[in-house]
């Protein structure tokens, strides 16, 4: 780096206009152009990035940034570095600003350097970076605004701790041959990592192990892949919270092409963020889906190894658990399907000719006033065998209308003056045609035992009074 100011002689007019600018002891940005130059920008916004690096590092006393930093509006960045560089560009590696480092609307046809730097802000709002920027272990203690940015290469924030937020709304990345959009593989974001506002991103957004405080996003502006492996972050604000859109955002996804078949834990962190959120549905929704494509990893890895007979299992145990209580995410399905049973098991009964009657006699004892005796009754039901049901397929009883004749004697001996004589009619007539000891169905039994302990409790207050 030189020493001197006038070690750049002669001095570009946009430089001198510079130096100028910072003599006087303005604060704001100094303004080349009001607009991004173009690629063949003409000599009067080139400035020289030797020149703005020995600026930004207060070279010199007599033209030295503010306590603010370093601002340029419309400038064209041009390389002039030493052979044999990285970068001929802007090459702040290491380097120490005491204020900010602001690039408005700067096109920088070089590679911009910030490996391992610390700055106070960091803003490319408009820039255009014609060859990506590499800023690895760059330290920020407020935010990295990439807003507007037009990138063509990698831009690259591996292991970045920013203590604001990363600003990518608007921007427009476009990732090189072989390489990745915008890579944050373990950076640190204490803020929010904005993707909103039109931005795109053309190639990879490899998020690997990054934490954010919390993610800003926008549907439209998702990429076309997306890494989120040991990805964390504290919630979604402003930005789809719905299961399905953040189902489709993890997919995105493609671990196979990094040597892996499923991730499960960028759907555990997403279920997590969403739970705390209050959106407990989506939650489980999340982990649903999750628990479902890691055992159809796992059955494929089965089927690979020509494990065929325990993948065979586990497509039906899978399947079972998936129907039925959702891979266990959703245990309260187990009481629908015990209701479902419990009201299905008599229909089933009934239509299969379980209970037949013997006796013809037993249809008019629900008409006798009197009532009969237990004993009448024995002897005249019985279990159908198939063998039964052929030979008397019009005898047979269907429990659910019986059913309905308890209920309906039941509301009659409540409104009825002799309450005792009816609870008696009912339950020796109609409860001992109902009770067939030889029926093999508990579901049946446990009808009938609620229906018993009813009736013997109502007989039991009506005794006390």
């Amino acid at each position: 780096m030189a020493k001197k100011l006038h070690d750049f002689a002669p001095i570009y007019e946009a430089e001198q206009r510079l130096v100028d600018w910072l003599q006087a002891g303005h604060r704001e940005e100094f303004f080349v152009s009001r607009s991004l130059p173009p690629v063949a920008a003409p000599q009067a916004v080139r400035l020289r990035a030797e020149f703005i690096r020995y600026l930004a590092l207060g070279g010199c006393e007599d033209c030295a940034p503010s306590e603010k930093g370093l601002g340029i509006f419309g400038a064209y960045i041009e390389g002039d570095g030493p052979e044999g560089a990285e970068t001929p560009g802007l090459d702040l590696e290491g380097c120490t600003l005491k204020g900010d480092l602001t690039l408005f609307s700067c096109r920088l046809p070089d590679l911009l350097l910030l490996r391992g730097a610390q700055v106070q802000n960091l803003f490319l709002d408009g820039a255009a970076l014609m060859n990506g920027m590499t800023a690895d272990r760059l330290e920020a203690r407020g935010n990295v605004v990439l807003g507007g940015v037009v990138a063509r290469g990698e831009v690259r924030l591996l292991g970045a701790k920013l203590g604001g937020g990363l600003d990518c709304e608007g921007a427009k990345l476009t990732a090189g041959e072989g390489d990745k959009a915008l890579n944050c593989d373990g950076a640190e974001v204490s803020g929010a990592f904005f993707l909103r506002k039109g931005a795109e991103i053309n190639g990879v957004l490899d998020l690997t192990g990054a934490r954010f405080g919390h993610i800003v996003d926008d549907e439209a502006c998702w990429p076309t892949e997306i890494v989120l492996d040991r990805c964390r972050y504290g919630a979604f604000t402003s930005g789809p919270v719905d299961a399905a859109a953040r189902l489709r955002w993890l997919a995105l996804q493609r671990p196979e092409e990094y040597g892996q078949a499923f991730w499960p834990q960028p759907y555990e962190e997403c279920a997590r963020a969403l739970r705390e959120a209050g959106h407990g549905g989506a939650a489980r929704d999340i982990l649903i889906e999750k628990e479902r494509l890691q055992r159809e990893d796992k059955r494929d890895a089965l089927r690979a190894a020509n494990r065929l007979e325990l993948w065979a299992w586990l497509c039906v145990w899978d399947g079972i658990l998936g129907w039925t209580v959702r891979y266990g995410r959703a245990p309260l399905w187990a009481f629908a399907w015990l209701a479902g049973f419990w009201r299905l098991g008599p229909w089933s009964l009934a239509s299969r000719r379980i209970l037949v009657r013997s006796s013809p006699t037993c249809r008019r004892c629900s008409a006798r006033r009197n009532g009969c005796s237990a004993g009448s009754m024995r002897g005249k039901w019985r279990y159908c065998r198939a063998s039964v049901a052929r030979k008397a397929p019009g005898c047979a009883c269907r429990f659910k209308r019986n059913m309905t004749v308890l209920a309906r004697n039941w509301r009659h001996c409540l409104t009825r003056n002799s309450m005792h004589s009816s609870i008696r009619r009912m339950c020796f007539c109609r409860w001992s045609a109902l009770r067939c000891k030889a029926i093999g169905c508990p579901m049946i039994k446990a009808h009938l035992g609620l229906l018993r302990g009813g009736i013997c409790g109502f007989r039991l207050s009506r005794a006390g009074r």
